[in-house]
């Protein structure tokens, strides 16, 4: 999970504009689909459609928080809930009014396995290992969290089996962690920000700041002890957002720099930056996934800034979003810009990258305007495709007040986008109504899947 807004939705005014693509080397197609594959997904516009959804009904404040598969296809999710969960493959019983949630479903959405932890705690992001690890970043605020190795307070760092039993935590002054990722050792890349009231200690002595907030990028070992950290005031950067890992395992992180515009960086596995791309506008780069020989990355941004030769332009009263494409080399290739607000972004190995987000009425998302709740919280689903950025397909999903939180990409093309809603939507199943709550408000959870 990246940082994003919650429920405090924008009235947005969208801009669209077209990608702009190049054929590129024999690389960009290693590990796609085949050419007529490619080129029938993009000619047809028609995918995404609804699998199957879940929302189990709560009397509280629940969600699901951020999602992961592992190598096998099935589905992670960490969120949270009070008291019980009823209906479907998530009913559950909490350990008391707040319970972090964790639980492991195949690909058709069928149960294998559900944890409750107790304790008022946040799970910020999941990501699994080659092993089938799974590994929890987030923060407990008001009250310790217990997932079997003792309370944690503050932010945290847990590593769970494959069945979710602990095997290690590790625990620091609080700070946000906003993004996970694993390389093919199993090593954990987190990125997080510092803020000045409170310095964190990730094993080589307290890191100070310099400033109200700092961004980090922190390297563990598989038993969690630290090997690196990049941050610091001879390393700034004011927040770090989005990391993700290569096939060769080489990092890729984004956030905003010193100066408050937009960084992607990439990363050697000893620490080292081999290159990073500053865009020449002020906002930040929130999420980053990597695929083949495409860095694709998405993020907000105030003023026009150019990318490979085109100048992109913001919303004419509000923050624009953008998704910019490079090579792993660095090599300018793509760019989109709307006016709305993205909230997660996931590539699949059919070269499709997939994002979610928020969208006012009559925006057009690349496939003309789509309707919605014209004082709602309505929210999207869209693939791109990888080489060049064009719009594959659009979903879809009106309300008063409804957001995705994350989206995991699966292997078959398939995607997971979890979140919450306080109001009606339609998942492509049917309209659903949240449960009300004894104040009369809701936030029930919902698991959504999409095909390719």
């Amino acid at each position: 999970m990246k940082t994003r807004l919650r429920w405090a939705w924008l009235v947005l005014a969208l801009a669209g504009l077209a990608g702009c693509g190049v054929t590129d080397d024999v690389r960009d197609d290693e590990a796609g689909v085949e050419p007529q594959a490619r080129e029938q997904a993009h000619d047809s516009r028609v995918g995404g459609e609804t699998r199957w959804v879940l929302h189990p009904r709560g009397t509280g404040f629940d969600r699901a928080e951020t999602v992961a598969h592992d190598r096998d296809g099935n589905i992670i999710v960490a969120g949270l809930f009070d008291e019980r969960l009823e209906g479907g493959p998530l009913a559950l019983e909490g350990d008391g009014p707040n319970s972090v949630l964790l639980a492991k479903l195949r690909p058709d959405g069928q149960r294998i396995w559900a944890r409750t932890f107790p304790g008022d705690a946040l799970v910020r992001a999941v990501t699994v290992d080659r092993d089938r690890n799974i590994i929890l970043a987030g923060i407990a605020d008001a009250e310790p969290v217990d997932f079997g190795g003792g309370p944690l307070s503050g932010a945290f760092l847990v590593k769970l089996d494959r069945e979710g039993r602990h095997l290690w935590s590790r625990r620091f002054n609080r700070f946000p962690p906003n993004a996970l990722a694993t390389d093919s050792g199993g090593h954990i890349l987190l990125a997080g920000d510092v803020v000045t009231e409170n310095p964190v200690d990730f094993g080589s002595g307290p890191l100070s700041t310099g400033a109200d907030s700092m961004g980090v990028l922190v390297r563990f070992n598989p038993d969690g002890g630290l090997e690196w950290v990049r941050g610091g005031p001879s390393d700034f950067r004011f927040s770090h957002l989005g990391v993700t890992v290569d096939s060769r395992d080489q990092v890729y992180t984004s956030g905003g720099d010193r100066h408050g515009r937009p960084f992607i960086e990439k990363v050697s596995p000893d620490g080292r930056q081999l290159w990073m791309h500053v865009l020449d506008t002020v906002g930040e780069v929130f999420d980053v996934a990597v695929h083949g020989n495409r860095v694709v990355a998405t993020g907000n941004f105030s003023d026009p800034f150019t990318f490979r030769g085109r100048e992109l332009l913001p919303s004419a009263s509000l923050l624009g979003v953008f998704l910019v494409a490079y090579t792993r080399d660095g090599e300018e290739r793509w760019a989109r810009a709307i006016g709305g607000e993205f909230t997660s972004l996931a590539m699949d190995p059919r070269d499709g990258v997939i994002v979610t987000g928020q969208y006012p009425d009559r925006a057009d998302l690349g496939l003309g305007p789509v309707s919605g709740d014209p004082f709602g919280g309505n929210f999207f689903v869209a693939k791109y495709d990888r080489i060049q950025g064009d719009v594959r397909w659009v979903r879809t999903f009106p309300s008063r007040e409804a957001s995705a939180f994350d989206v995991a990409a699966a292997s078959n093309g398939e995607s997971t986008i979890v979140g919450a809603f306080r109001a009606p939507v339609d998942f492509g199943l049917g309209p659903v109504t949240p449960t009300p709550g004894p104040d009369g408000l809701s936030d029930d959870l919902f698991i959504l899947r999409l095909g390719e």
